[in-house]
């Protein structure tokens, strides 16, 4: 009887763990990313999307959907005010495909350009932040042949919000090699979604009037920015409102 006790006891804890399994299988992905533990388990689940889907510049419809379980309040707060931004920037710009086509480049969460379509990645560390945050480094890679590789990185900031993770900034990394460690410019997303605005209006780039200052304004973006070739994304929409601005000093 002792034996048929203990296989009883081993048949109940067996199919209680298969029932776990089968509950949380079923589970939407949202659901279930938000019951793991770990900071970089977490962050693999939202670069899996990011390679699946590449989404560019704020996603919509069924790609927001997969997304916003990812974000803090205060990350989707930032996005609901660039939204709005945006929306003032179509109204009072001469030409809305044009500001269209420029922030269409930009994947919020990879970078601009064929930054934007990373066809790998791969967690790299996760570092704890004085502030209870933690930093989860991620590895992403482009690839087209003939053409080189591009290998770039990215830093995810996780916190908790009501005992899930979430993504409340995401760091684009500066990796160049500088004579001096305060001229890395690493660029972050929340940098990106406030760009020329005023809270949820749009400011434009405000541009110093005095030609020598405009010019000492235009090379701290090539210093900050280093263009090769045609620039994308925000990098482009600095360089277009500095070329605006000399034309209308010539008008």
């Amino acid at each position: 009887m002792a034996t048929l006790g203990w296989y009883s006891e081993g048949m109940k804890r067996y199919f209680l763990v298969w029932a776990a399994g089968v509950f949380f299988a079923s589970l939407p992905a949202t659901a279930q990313h938000g019951i793991t533990a770990q900071p970089d388990a977490f962050v693999r689940n939202l670069y899996h999307e990011v390679v699946a889907r590449h989404p560019r510049d704020i996603p919509k419809g069924a790609d927001w959907k997969i997304f916003v379980p990812y974000l803090s309040k205060g990350l989707l707060h930032r996005v609901d005010l660039a939204r709005a931004c945006s929306a003032d920037r179509d109204r009072k710009s001469p030409d809305p495909q044009l500001t269209a086509g420029i922030v269409s480049n930009y994947g919020l969460f990879s970078g601009e350009g064929v930054e934007a379509a990373p066809q790998a990645f791969q967690i790299e560390k996760t570092e704890p932040e004085k502030d209870g945050s933690v930093r989860v480094y991620v590895s992403l890679t482009w690839e087209k042949p003939p053409q080189r590789s591009w290998t770039w990185r990215v830093a995810a900031v996780v916190l908790k919000e009501n005992s899930h993770f979430v993504i409340d900034e995401v760091i684009h990394l500066d990796d160049h090699i500088y004579d001096r460690e305060e001229d890395r410019r690493d660029k972050r997303l929340s940098d990106y979604l406030s760009a020329g605005c005023n809270g949820p209006r749009w400011g434009g780039h405000a541009l110093p009037s005095q030609p020598e200052a405009l010019v000492r304004s235009l090379y701290a973006q090539v210093v900050a920015r280093r263009p090769v070739g045609i620039p994308w994304g925000r990098g482009l929409e600095g360089f277009f409102a500095i070329s605006q601005q000399v034309t209308a000093s010539q008008d």
